[in-house]
Formats: C-alpha cells, structure tokens, sequence
C-alpha cells in the first residue's frame, strides 16, 4: 500500500502559509504523545469555553470534562487522518483538526450526540419504550429530508465493500460525514420537528437507526464517542 506525506503547515508573519515535508532526521516531527495531548488540552478549552457561555444550570464536573475532552481530542486526531486519501499527502494542522465545523471529528461527534439529545427528550426516552418501538413500529417517510437520511443508512454495506476493495479507509469516513450532513438538514428542516410532532415515534425511530449506523461507522474507525456535549 502506497501513502502520501505529511506535511508540517506553518504560517509566517505576513500571513502566508507553507506546508512543508516532517523531517525526521532533523527533529523536525511532533511525537504522538505530544499530538495527543495537544488535542485534549484543545477540546478542553473548547468545552470550558461552551460550558462559560452555556446558560444552563447543568455544570460538568472537572473530571467529566477531562474524560471527554480525551474521547474528543483523540477522535478527532485519528479521523483527520483517516478520512484523507491516503495516497495523497497532507497538511498536519491542529485547528482544521478540531474545528466543530465542517469535515472533521469534531463535527461528526456533535451531531452524534445531538442525536442523543434529541431521543432523550421524546416519548421513547425510556430504553424500555424504544425498545418496544423498535419491534412493534417502524419509521414512515413523511418528507424528503427524512428520505435522504434513510438512503444513507442504506449505503453502509458498499461503502464497507469500497473501501476493503480500495484498501481506502476514507471510503467509510465520507459515508459518515455525509450521513452527518443529512442529520443536520433534517434538523433545520421546518418540517421535520421531532418533539411533540405528530410523527414523533416514526422520527425517532429514524434518528435511532442512523445512531447505530454510526456507531458501527466509529467503532470500524477506532473512535470513541460522546453521548453528551
């Protein structure tokens, strides 16, 4: 299997950005241990920050921030590598690494415990109730958005078939960052309330099973996930 580089992307002091080759003869290489607790020390500024702004009562114990902000940091680290080509080189950059928007883990990891939220606050919050739902019920498509969710379910055994034939990882890391991109449109949709919706159960059941679809997504990858944010 062939690989690109990476890269070691700086900015100078006009602005200007340049990536160039990690020399490790030099020295010029960022150890891993080093790597990962740059990432931690990141998502934990990110979780202090949100939790300063929040204006929620519900404060997150020091300990529970530290835990999560390793699930994170770490994630993150290894999406932002997996989901690149990997014949192809790349830059090492930490703020594309961690940014909660757009193609990184960041994001993926958000949307899948929004999703969380969201099942939490329904009338099948009870895993009893779900459960009983799961077998009993099933999602009905009342809208394009929900349409577009379920094809991506869908998708999972061919994109597991590409990327073994491949041997190209980021075959499954687009199906999960376009599966989170449909969980975001069906969000905003106006006409895809979840709570107190006539269709609730059916949409739940539908967020129910592109969480699991995920989570097997994230499990094949080596990343951990967050069920609260």
């Amino acid at each position: 299997m062939g690989f690109g580089l990476v890269l070691l992307e700086t900015v100078d002091k006009d602005g200007k950005k340049t990536a160039e080759k990690m020399k490790t003869r030099s020295g010029d290489t960022i150890k891993l241990m080093e790597l990962i607790d740059e990432g931690k020390s990141r998502a934990l500024a990110m979780f202090k920050e949100r939790q300063a702004q929040s204006m929620s009562k519900v404060q997150i114990c020091e300990e529970e921030m530290e835990a999560a902000a390793e699930v994170l940091g770490v994630s993150s680290i290894k999406y932002f590598d997996l989901h690149m080509n990997r014949k192809q080189n790349y830059g090492f950059n930490f703020n594309k690494m961690l940014d909660p928007k757009g193609n990184t883990g960041v994001y993926l990891i958000y949307q899948y415990a929004r999703m969380f939220s969201i099942i939490g606050k329904s009338k099948l919050a009870d895993p009893a109730n779900l459960e009983k739902a799961r077998t009993e019920k099933s999602f009905k498509i009342t809208h394009k958005a929900e349409m577009d969710l379920a094809m991506m379910i869908l998708q999972l055994p061919e994109a597991l078939s590409m990327t073994v034939a491949d041997l190209a990882v980021n075959r499954l890391t687009d199906l999960l960052y376009e599966m989170s991109v449909k969980i975001g449109e069906f969000y905003n949709c106006d006409f895809c309330k979840v709570i107190n919706s006539e269709h609730e159960e059916s949409r739940v059941l539908l967020l129910d099973a592109t969480r699991k679809i995920m989570k097997v997504c994230f499990d094949l990858l080596g990343m951990k996930t967050l069920e609260k944010i």
